[in-house]
């Protein structure tokens, strides 16, 4: 069974803590709730890498993900923030009480011409 792997704003925190303020495994484990594992397998990829957090920093989500995890199957990362969206606009588009035909039946443009 595979692992779970890190999410994206731990692994970045966990590089920043060994490469910007140069922690230890021990207190990057106290400060992000981390296990020791995962923090030391980031790690030693890192030092495979041979990355420096400048580097790190420019990349973003997808990128970093194929670096530190470059046998995994990337497809299903999407930013947090689209999923908040997604999930907020669905919200918006179905209030409670209401079937989606009636929404669409409201909002559709040729629908409103009908009326």
């Amino acid at each position: 069974m595979p692992t779970i792997r890190l999410s994206m704003r731990k692994l970045r925190g966990t590089l920043r803590l060994r490469l910007q303020a140069e922690l230890s495994l021990r207190q990057i484990k106290g400060s992000l709730r981390v296990s020791l594992g995962a923090i030391q397998k980031v790690a030693s990829r890192d030092l495979e890498l041979e990355l420096d957090w400048a580097a790190i920093d420019v990349l973003d989500d997808q990128q970093l993900a194929k670096l530190i995890y470059p046998a995994s199957d990337l497809r299903h990362i999407t930013p947090k923030s689209s999923r908040r969206n997604q999930d907020k606009h669905s919200a918006d588009l179905k209030p409670k009480g209401k079937s989606v035909h009636l929404i669409y039946k409201y909002q559709c443009p040729k629908c409103a011409e009908q009326r």
